[in-house]
C-alpha cells in the first residue's frame, strides 16, 4: 500500500503484479530444467509478469526482510526521480 500511495504522490503510478503460485506453478515443471516458462503442450501459461514472479520466488531467498523497488536511474544517472526520490521502503 505504501508503494501505491507514493506512486500517486510522485506521479509515477505503480500497481501490484499478479502472483498466484497455487494456480499455475505446477504448469511450469520441467523434466530438464528446474522450471520452464511454458507448459508441456506449448500453450501460453499465464501473464508473463506472474511467471516472472514465480521464477523470482523460486530462486531468491526471501527469509530476510527485502524491499524491492527498481533504482536503476539512481545508479546510472546519480540522481533519483519520481518514486526513487521518495526513498521508499515498500
Amino acid at each position: 500500500m505504501e508503494c501505491l500511495k507514493a506512486g500517486r504522490k510522485s506521479g509515477d503510478l505503480v500497481h501490484a503484479l499478479p502472483y498466484a503460485p497455487d494456480l499455475h506453478f505446477g504448469d511450469l515443471k520441467s523434466a530438464i530444467a528446474d522450471m520452464t516458462n511454458v507448459e508441456g503442450s506449448g500453450k501460453y501459461v499465464g501473464p508473463p509478469s506472474s511467471t516472472a514472479g514465480l521464477f523470482i520466488a523460486k530462486h531468491i531467498d526471501f527469509s530476510d526482510s527485502v524491499n524491492w523497488l527498481i533504482s536503476i536511474l539512481l545508479h546510472l544517472l546519480g540522481v533519483a526521480i519520481g518514486l526513487l526520490a521518495l526513498e521508499l521502503r515498500c
